[in-house]
């Protein structure tokens, strides 16, 4: 008998709990708006000249070298939300080859059109121009031109 209630204790918690999960409540995406901009642009490279900077050191007392990002762009881009561009200045002396893009935004995507370098990964940025998609919560897209110049 005491077997018979325990199954049928389990039971009633597995009905309970798979009907209490039924009715979800579907979250209203068109509330946030149209948040497909991009706020800023950033260039990087990677550096691992200096063995002693780019040490880093756990509590056990081991170390790990590595790399650092290193910005080689000067300031904020400019933001042109009307046209949907961004020019980004890379400093003087700074190559376009082994560098890469951060990408600041509101929005809840961004993907690369054209042929256009994946923003966070290092590549040759020489062709000065590139294009990407940025998404909003509520399904809105721009296509977004990011110039690159020195």
């Amino acid at each position: 008998m005491k077997n018979i209630k325990i199954q049928f204790g389990f039971f009633l918690l597995i009905v309970l709990s798979l009907y209490s999960c039924d009715p979800r409540i579907e979250m209203d995406m068109d509330q946030w708006g149209d948040n497909a901009f991009i706020n800023n642009v950033q260039l990087f490279k990677l550096e691992t000249k200096d063995g002693v900077k780019l040490e880093e050191y756990y509590v056990d007392e081991t170390t790990v070298t590595g790399t650092r990002r290193v910005t080689v762009s000067s300031g904020t881009a400019v933001i042109d939300e009307a046209n949907y561009t961004a020019t980004v200045t890379l400093n003087a002396g700074e190559s376009f080859e082994y560098i890469g893009l951060l990408i600041y935004h509101y929005g809840t995507k961004v993907e690369p059109l054209n042929g256009a370098p994946v923003a966070g990964i290092i590549n040759d940025l020489s062709d000065g121009a590139f294009q990407y998609r940025v998404y909003s919560a509520d399904g809105t897209t721009h296509d977004w031109t990011i110039y690159i110049v020195q």
